[in-house]
């Protein structure tokens, strides 16, 4: 059974630590001073929505960076126990159909890489961890009033993508990658950018921003050890 932890980084966020089959899988959670409601930054997949939700209940809203469904997959599962979900209009669309949540993640151009058989069998494992059809809140990049989150777009890694700035930490979910999985020196095999124009801008931007702390969607240390950047 993959473990998930509940690692505290602020008095009012956490991350929540757990496993992608061999990468590391990181979400944040966000608690309201004044009262008990709660934000989760990303899902989860589908499969690792419910026991997270056992670990910290059901947040009032989800926020989801970006349409893969290893960050919106459980988002299916939290709206269905009363969960609001916000997304940008771009994920929202990509969420809409089966045809467009399989492409957000293993586009055409990818797939001619690959034995059809395996390509057909991965896009319809895709399909079954991602959430779609669901009633999602588009946001666009503003101040969110919930817990003082700021919403940054960071397009490149796909469309759509957008990452998070509280109390000066940035939750850049997969808007920065990196090496790091486990037993190897280097991965990258697909890259998962969708534009290296905006992927590069995005990173800039980041940069500029000069966060104090950097928590990315999955761990990039060599190590892969809980390591946030």
């Amino acid at each position: 059974m993959t473990d998930i932890n509940v690692i505290s980084l602020r008095p009012n966020i956490d991350i929540i630590a757990t496993y992608l089959d061999d990468v590391d899988l990181n979400l944040l959670l966000l608690k309201d001073d004044k009262s008990s409601e709660k934000i989760l930054l990303d899902s989860g997949t589908a499969e690792l929505a419910p026991r997270i939700a056992e670990l910290i209940g059901i947040p009032k809203s989800i926020y989801i960076s970006h349409a893969h469904y290893d960050h919106a997959g459980g988002a299916e599962f939290f709206a269905k126990n009363g969960a609001r979900i916000y997304a940008s209009r771009i994920t929202s669309l990509l969420l809409e159909n089966e045809t467009s949540a399989i492409e957000s993640f293993f586009p055409n151009y990818y797939r001619g890489y690959f034995d059809s058989k395996y390509a057909e069998t991965f896009a319809q494992e895709v399909l079954r961890l991602s959430s779609i059809h669901l009633d999602i809140i588009s946001i666009s990049t503003k101040n969110i009033k919930e817990n003082k989150v700021r919403v940054l777009d960071a397009p490149g890694h796909v469309s759509g993508m957008q990452v998070y700035l509280i109390d000066n930490v940035l939750f850049s979910s997969d808007a920065i990658q990196g090496d790091g999985i486990k037993g190897t020196k280097t991965t990258n095999a697909i890259p998962q950018i969708s534009s290296f124009n905006h992927y590069f801008h995005t990173v800039n931007y980041i940069i500029r921003l000069s966060p104090e702390i950097i928590v990315p969607g999955h761990n990039y240390g060599p190590a892969n050890s809980r390591i946030i950047e």
